[in-house]
């Protein structure tokens, strides 16, 4: 018998932050009932232990016995044939001893949860939305008109059987991400690890944390972290200084930059940096760098990766004259090559895109310049004073000045 290319959805589920359900981060589609409606848990009827034996995801456990290649999974394909490496490998890196089980449409209790835990937080990063923010809301139906967050008014992690629900499917895990919005700010977040110390699990599970870096660690949550069998902290860092602050208001560089320092401290917590390239921040690998040599931070544990969405910061949807523009201005470091190759390799043939009405490469142009003008107006923000590079391809050397 021939075993499925993918385990993920034997495996993983993964909540959003709206709510809604998926296999796993990467599958581009969310998970629906047997009538076509998502699932979603901010509907009272709905809980995880449904969603994880659902009809819905039988399907793709069938299409995967049956050595489909699903579209909805193309994100991995297509990092594969690029020579990254996807989800889907990581996983089976990780979690291989669990592929000989997935050998019909049903599966035992998920062993790794993906959990979104809602929109509370603190920032309004540029290249987020409301659907990761609440910050975002108000200025999204001012610039934009509506709230990209369908789930607008709704946060499933207000609703307390959420988090019973999630412990009970926690027994037999073996890996547990959490992110947000702010994981870190939720009085619930450490509810749920304690729970997970007292039910004597916790010591068989691998914990994944995002956090933007504005809280400190306290000795609470490092007493909890201390009963996993591993802790891996995350940071979301995609810059340094003046242009982190640009880029993720309304933070103090100094604080995040003093509470990593304080994590750093702690050398049994596995700590990474998520590195996300946007138009933002692509020339700042070099700088970036340097950061991490002068506080003694091995660039092995810096995770680079490339913002899709909005597609008005993406650097693959780039024209080639404004993708030249930025490469020559780039240095040589390690960073400064991926960005490189990412350009290189991402290609879109039109970029056209009815979410944002957009056909043509000027209404691309336009729409970028808009939103960032807009945003930068009310917060009082200059991005040529931080990114004149950057500036200049947005809007000439014009940018703010006369605008």
């Amino acid at each position: 018998m021939t075993l499925p290319k993918c385990m993920v959805p034997w495996t993983h589920i993964e909540v959003c932050t709206t709510g809604f359900t998926r296999p796993c981060a990467e599958f581009n589609r969310d998970l629906v009932d047997d009538n076509g409606n998502k699932f979603d848990l901010n509907d009272p009827d709905t809980d995880l232990n449904t969603v994880w034996h659902s009809n819905d995801i039988k399907r793709i456990r069938q299409a995967f016995l049956d050595g489909k290649q699903l579209p909805e999974c193309s994100k991995c394909w297509q990092q594969e044939q690029q020579g990254l490496l996807s989800r889907r490998q990581r996983e089976l890196d990780a979690h291989g001893k669990h592929l000989k089980n997935c050998v019909s449409t049903h599966a035992n209790n998920p062993i790794l949860l993906d959990v979104k835990l809602g929109i509370k937080c603190n920032l309004q990063c540029k290249i987020c939305n409301s659907e990761y923010s609440n910050n975002w809301i108000k200025d999204e139906k001012d610039i934009f008109g509506q709230v990209i967050n369908v789930q607008d008014g709704k946060d499933w992690t207000d609703h307390s059987v959420n988090w019973q629900h999630i412990k009970d499917v926690s027994k037999d895990l073996e890996a547990l991400y959490l992110s947000g919005g702010e994981t870190l700010m939720l009085p619930n977040t450490i509810d749920l690890l304690q729970h997970l110390v007292d039910i004597d699990v916790a010591k068989n599970i691998w914990l994944k944390i995002h956090t933007n870096g504005t809280v400190r660690i306290s000795d609470k949550m490092l007493e909890v972290f201390k009963c996993f069998k591993a802790v891996r902290l995350m940071y979301s860092i995609d810059d340094i200084g003046n242009r982190f602050e640009y880029q993720r208001p309304p933070t103090s560089w100094g604080k995040v930059e003093s509470n990593f320092l304080q994590a750093m401290q702690h050398t049994w917590l596995d700590l990474r940096i998520t590195y996300t390239v946007s138009l933002l921040n692509c020339l700042s690998g070099t700088e970036f760098t340097q950061w991490c040599n002068d506080i003694g931070f091995p660039l092995k544990y810096v995770e680079v990766n490339f913002l899709r969405h909005p597609i008005y910061y993406e650097l693959g949807i780039l024209s080639k004259s404004q993708k030249d523009l930025l490469i020559s201005h780039m240095g040589n470091t390690d960073i400064d090559q991926q960005v490189v190759k990412y350009m290189d390799t991402q290609y879109y043939a039109s970029p056209k895109n009815t979410d944002w009405r957009i056909n043509s490469q000027k209404d691309l142009d336009n729409l970028r310049r808009y939103v960032i003008l807009s945003i930068d107006n009310r917060k009082n923000l200059d991005l040529h004073s931080v990114s004149p590079v950057i500036a200049e391809l947005i809007n000439g050397e014009r940018y703010l000045g006369n605008q």
